[in-house]
């Protein structure tokens, strides 16, 4: 085999090379990643351990109008929730998807229902003679009362809070220790959505067109 042989070898087997690492980094999987959860209520809830497994990231929030995240110890928090419909965030099953459920508080569990009464002769008469009564003429609506979620809770209930328009950004490490945080839009209206930002590690010690890398995934002890 001939020097110039040998070198033409050589060029292609690198042309090789360089084609096959492209493509492979190419289809690395990127490092920085955003969980996301779409919303429909207006509350969603944190939980402490789930603040704790964001440790440094950033934790967003998505909705129309004034935003405002408060925390409390979780017997507070829980008080509070259980006269408002949330959503608690609950983990990570993949990298790029926060599971959600309907939060139910403590509160509202232990709470019996009340028994209805029985409604008696004369009640149904009455309710029978007010829907067959026609509305006066001068009667108009009136126009429905303005909501604001905090205006029934005192100062002291709640630790911190932050406050944000349209969209609302939390670093998890800002929160206290063993706290619950409660993001919720300040009238009412349901939150569009909440992303937590992570960091994970690439195995790209060596990565084939077919792998495209191998991410280390979430642990399996934060998603239920």
């Amino acid at each position: 085999m001939t020097v110039r042989t040998t070198a033409l070898i050589a060029g292609v087997i690198g042309v090789l090379l360089l084609a096959a690492g492209l493509i492979a980094d190419a289809q690395r999987p990127p490092t920085e990643v955003s969980a996301e959860a779409t919303l429909t209520t207006s509350v969603v809830v944190y939980e402490p351990a789930m603040i704790a497994f964001a440790e440094d990231s950033t934790i967003g929030f998505e909705g129309d109008g004034d935003l405002v995240a408060v925390t409390a110890r979780p017997v507070d928090a829980d008080a509070w929730l259980a006269e408002h419909e949330a959503t608690e965030v609950t983990g990570l099953p993949e990298w790029e998807v926060l599971s959600v459920e309907d939060y139910a508080s403590a509160a509202a569990s232990t709470a019996s229902p009340s028994p209805s009464a029985s409604a008696s002769p004369s009640d149904e008469a009455s309710d029978a003679a007010s829907a067959s009564a026609s509305p006066s003429p001068s009667a108009s609506a009136s126009p429905a009362p303005e909501i604001d979620l905090l205006a029934d809770t005192s100062a002291d209930h709640w630790r911190d809070q932050w406050e944000g328009a349209d969209r609302l950004e939390i670093t998890a490490s800002d929160i206290a220790d063993g706290e619950t945080l409660v993001v919720m839009d300040r009238d009412g209206s349901p939150l569009a959505s909440t992303d937590v930002g992570f960091e994970r590690e690439v195995n790209d010690g060596w990565i084939t067109p077919s792998s495209g890398g191998a991410p280390s995934s979430p642990s399996s002890a934060w998603w239920r």
